[in-house]
């Protein structure tokens, strides 16, 4: 287990390095009607995030009402079995536009999975 770990972080052979979480999965914010649109960008293909590891939440961590814009695709994950991802790109519209946190949690494919990891949204007011 743990040189498998080693490897997948490139200490080891010629195995290819993850990029840091915030690289990988990168965030962006639109302010709509109502609503705030959250954009997750991936750099390549091998990248994903699980559907059901999103949260989000105001700052006394009540959850907000989440419409996923993007299509999950069926993946056969050898940890949890068959689940829901997205590749490429992920958008959540979020109906507020105060703060909130979103946590995540995705994969680099036959690499390594990241750690739950949140961003803070500021929201328009």
């Amino acid at each position: 287990m743990f040189s498998s770990l080693l490897l997948s972080l490139g200490l080891f052979g010629s195995q290819p390095v993850a990029l840091p979480v915030h690289e990988a999965f990168r965030s962006s914010t639109m302010q709509g009607r109502g609503y705030t649109l959250v954009r997750f960008d991936m750099p390549e293909h091998d990248y994903y995030l699980y559907q059901d590891r999103f949260t989000v939440t105001n700052i006394s961590g009540q959850p907000y009402r989440v419409q996923f814009m993007s299509q999950a695709e069926m993946h056969k994950d050898e940890f949890i079995g068959e689940t829901f991802i997205f590749r490429d790109q992920a958008f959540l519209k979020v109906f507020t536009h105060e703060p909130f946190s979103v946590s995540f949690q995705g994969c680099k494919e036959a690499t390594l999975c990241y750690p739950p990891t949140k961003i803070d949204v500021n929201g328009a007011g």
